[in-house]
């Protein structure tokens, strides 16, 4: 199913030395209907597969950060109150 990511929703941790922190306000992407809907409560997490245009949109220093700590930019864990239906 697809999703969109709400306004203000911040990654937890800078990606560099500056401190900046990934906004993932408006990203879009996919994640499972079953794991979706079985998330009770807004604080259940739900992996989201990030789409080309998403993916276009991150900085490629967050990039090279993730690939340094051996994790996959391409998808994420949101809260369910991060997260609504793209119908």
């Amino acid at each position: 199913m697809k999703v969109i990511v709400k306004e203000e929703v911040l990654d937890l941790d800078p990606y560099n030395e500056a401190g900046d922190i990934q906004d993932f306000s408006g990203f879009t992407g996919t994640c499972k209907k079953k794991d979706f809907e079985s998330a009770v409560k807004d604080n259940d997490t739900i992996l989201v597969s990030f789409d080309n245009r998403s993916l276009a949109r991150l900085p490629q220093a967050y990039i090279d950060h993730a690939e340094k700590v051996d994790e996959d930019y391409t998808k994420y864990y949101f809260y369910k109150s991060d997260l609504e239906i793209v119908r």
